[in-house]
């Protein structure tokens, strides 16, 4: 078992994080359910204009506060997926890490990766490289 911030995963238990279909029969998710890959909602980068972006979201800010109580969900999902649409559209790849802050990351978090990597028996030896 793996102890995390007072919390104990014991290998049996995790398998869900790993793929498996046991977390679907444990919510009694029917097993031919088509689940769609989920857009990527949260992307990170440099913004190509701080203007526009800014302006994006300073909008889903007051959108999240005013009206988002006052609509459907569905209509929320909709627009939400317009404003990450939108808001991916405005970022650049972010610059590349420098190899000597690689390094230092990677010895930093090598013991947790390492933990991880038997908690999940899953490889990750392609982190530590």
């Amino acid at each position: 078992s793996t102890r995390t911030s007072g919390l104990t995963f014991k290998k049996e238990n995790m398998s869900w994080i790993t793929g498996s279909k046991s977390a679907w029969n444990f919510l009694n998710v029917k097993p031919d359910v088509r689940v769609e890959k989920p857009s990527v909602r949260n992307k990170g980068g440099v913004p190509k204009n701080k203007l526009v972006f800014n302006t994006l979201e300073q909008l889903r800010q007051g959108f999240n506060s005013t009206v988002r109580p006052l609509i459907p969900e569905q209509l929320v999902d909709r627009m939400y997926n317009s404003y990450t649409t939108m808001r991916n559209k405005t970022l650049d790849k972010p610059p590349e890490l420098l190899p000597e802050v690689r390094h230092d990351l990677l010895m930093f978090y090598r013991d947790d990766i390492l933990r991880l990597q038997e908690t999940l028996n899953q490889d990750f030896s392609m982190w530590l490289e």
